[in-house]
């Protein structure tokens, strides 16, 4: 038998989907199993799919990668990406059965497999966690009696490994990193995200480094990202006192997400906004401070098992809003967050690791 795995299009969903690889894996251990999606998933994906093919043309495959895919018989192909696109490429692959969230615009391009005894695939539950609902489209595969809550238990707190070149080893910063744990700490940060309503002020992360450098004088700041986190990076890093320079390293475009992993490994804490690498910390178990504002945190919380979540419970949210529309104070729900709390919530995880806590500022 061969699948077929059309990956989320944001690196936090893909994260968010782990859960539905290895139930897949479980179900279908002895088949072939594909995975295709944007280019970066080309550095992080689950050890045991047959082949990844990452589109070299953004979110579509090329001309060449189309004839591939098409050369192949798919017993069944799964979409994890809620576009319409995603869904006319598995129809254009005549793959027999094409399982993803139905909607309206959908529902004529997607084909499901016969019902299975008593289970059906189900709609899509409101203001459940993405990761669950990605699991719920394999409910017409389970076995008697298993439910999707029952996959989502066993590997919704998953960990897994980071495997780097020896070149990147071998760079003078990472060696760095190495060294200093766990003899110093350090504090991953990932300042940016897509969506600017996402996004925890740049003063205020300055001012939680000056906090944390001021008492741990001998520690690292870390910073990670892409070229959307660079330039609140270089903000940051110019407005630091001279004394502190040298304990900040930049690693911002310089890694792809398994080496991104690979160093937040190396972190004693992360404090990111609602990005994909926060996600990401989900699976080195990195304890995380992060921060929900625009979003439903009953959809997309990072499935971290150590975690500290910021949370204003305004009137306004979840507004889901990438741009923040209120004119009387705008942002709030971020910008109302003192940076001395999110330092507290940062020394909290320095002397032992806790289990997850929703910390909800009113």
């Amino acid at each position: 038998m061969r699948i077929l795995v059309h990956a989320p299009n944001w690196v936090g969903d893909h994260v968010m989907a782990y859960p539905f690889y290895f139930t897949l894996n479980e179900l279908f251990g002895k088949s072939d199993i594909y995975l295709i999606g944007r280019k970066w998933i080309a550095s992080l994906y689950p050890p045991f799919f047959k082949q990844v093919i990452a589109f070299s043309h953004g979110k579509e495959p090329s001309p060449e990668e189309f004839h591939f895919l098409k050369s192949l018989t798919w017993d069944y192909a799964f979409t994890l990406s809620p576009s319409i696109r995603s869904a006319l490429l598995l129809w254009r692959l005549k793959a027999h059965y094409r399982i993803g969230q139905r909607d309206k615009l959908r529902s004529f391009i997607l084909r499901l497999p016969p019902q299975r005894g008593s289970l059906r695939l189900p709609p899509p539950y409101p203001w459940e966690h993405r990761s669950l609902s990605y699991i719920r489209l394999l409910t017409p595969f389970f076995p008697t009696n298993q439910l999707a809550e029952d996959y989502w238990q066993k590997y919704r707190h998953l960990k897994v490994s980071f495997p780097v070149s020896r070149k990147f080893l071998q760079k003078k910063e990472v060696q760095l990193i190495r060294r200093q744990y766990p003899q110093n700490f350090i504090l991953g940060i990932c300042p940016g995200s897509v969506v600017p309503s996402k996004i925890y002020p740049v003063e205020h992360i300055q001012r939680v480094i000056e906090l944390f450098l001021e008492k741990y004088p001998k520690s690292v700041i870390l910073f990670l990202g892409s070229h959307i986190e660079k330039e609140y990076v270089q903000k940051i890093t110019t407005a630091i006192s001279p004394n502190f320079q040298n304990r900040l390293l930049d690693f911002t475009t310089k890694t792809n997400l398994t080496e991104a992993g690979f160093l937040l490994q190396h972190c004693h804490v992360l404090l990111a906004n609602d990005s994909g690498l926060a996600h990401l910390s989900s699976l080195s178990h990195t304890p995380l401070v992060s921060f929900q504002g625009m979003g439903r945190k009953e959809e997309t919380l990072p499935l971290n098992p150590q975690k500290i979540i910021f949370h204003k419970q305004l009137r306004c949210s979840p507004c889901f809003q990438k741009k923040c529309p209120r004119r009387d104070y705008p942002l709030e729900c971020l910008v109302s967050i003192p940076p001395q709390e999110v330092f507290a919530a940062i020394e909290n995880f320095l002397g032992e690791a806790f289990h997850q806590v929703i910390k909800i500022s009113v």
